[in-house]
């Protein structure tokens, strides 16, 4: 994982080095004034999650990921009601699956 220094904090969980890589270009080239965590799956993700003295304002999760799939993480996300109110801005994937998208809806 990695973090820059600032207020507000968005998280981004991809097993894909190259796709964290550029979410992280994207994000310097709007000029935001926030910092940019990695967890490269879902279950990083949920343990991170565990320092309720740190929690993110905002999460992006891969859909496709090893060990904790980002759906898998959503489910644990939304049953955990510490972590309830984080906005989970996108589930991004190369899935054209409809069910997908229907599940990540249905889970907040």
């Amino acid at each position: 994982m990695k973090n820059t220094n600032s207020n507000f904090k968005i998280i981004l969980t991809d097993d894909d080095e190259d796709d964290r890589s550029f979410f992280k270009d994207a994000i310097e080239s709007l000029g935001l004034n926030c910092s940019v965590e990695f967890c490269e799956n879902g279950q990083v993700l949920v343990e991170r999650l565990s320092d309720e003295n740190n929690l993110p304002d905002l999460v992006f999760l891969d859909l496709n990921m090893p060990i904790l799939s980002g759906l898998e993480a959503l489910e644990k996300i939304r049953s955990n009601q510490k972590f309830f109110t984080i906005p989970v801005i996108a589930i991004y994937s190369t899935s054209s699956d409809r069910n997908d998208k229907l599940k990540s809806l249905e889970l907040g």
